[in-house]
């Protein structure tokens, strides 16, 4: 006489679980992460110095006025040629070159860390950000944003 058993050929102490018990074994647990707050300086502290790098007289001046008349304490230099407005800002000071990229209406592609040899005729060690203007900028057609400061 043979005997067969038909059935899983597990020892294992699954078969006992109940199904709410199965279903807790499979579950997963979400975290939801952390929003990272970003802090900018107030305008009237951040040391901006807009910086002429188009052919166009007068620029870096137009511009810097418009910063003024927001809150910001913006000085207008010389700078070196370019082809495009870009926003420099020193190490720790990302947030404040977005921000001011922000209210010229541009996107944070438009920022970059400073370089070693500032864009500017006459260096500005105490420069936290600059704003070197291009052509592509004209600050009497531009869309203007508000100057906001987060701490």
């Amino acid at each position: 006489l043979l005997l067969f058993t038909v059935g899983g050929g597990s020892d294992s102490s699954d078969d006992d679980l109940t199904a709410a018990d199965q279903v807790q074994q499979g579950a997963t647990t979400t975290s939801t992460p952390e929003v990272e707050t970003v802090t900018t300086t107030p305008p009237a502290a951040l040391k901006l110095v807009v910086a002429n790098g188009s052919s166009v007289k007068g620029r870096a001046g137009a511009t810097a006025e418009r910063f003024n008349g927001l809150g910001y304490a913006a000085s207008a230099v010389d700078g070196t040629s370019t082809a495009t407005t870009v926003i420099y800002y020193v190490e720790g000071m990302e947030a404040d070159g977005v921000a001011v990229a922000g209210v010229m209406g541009f996107g944070p592609d438009r920022t970059a860390l400073m370089p070693a040899a500032q864009p500017l005729q006459t260096p500005d060690p105490a420069a936290q950000v600059i704003v070197l203007i291009g052509p592509d900028f004209d600050p009497g057609t531009a869309a203007w944003g508000a100057a906001t400061a987060t701490n």
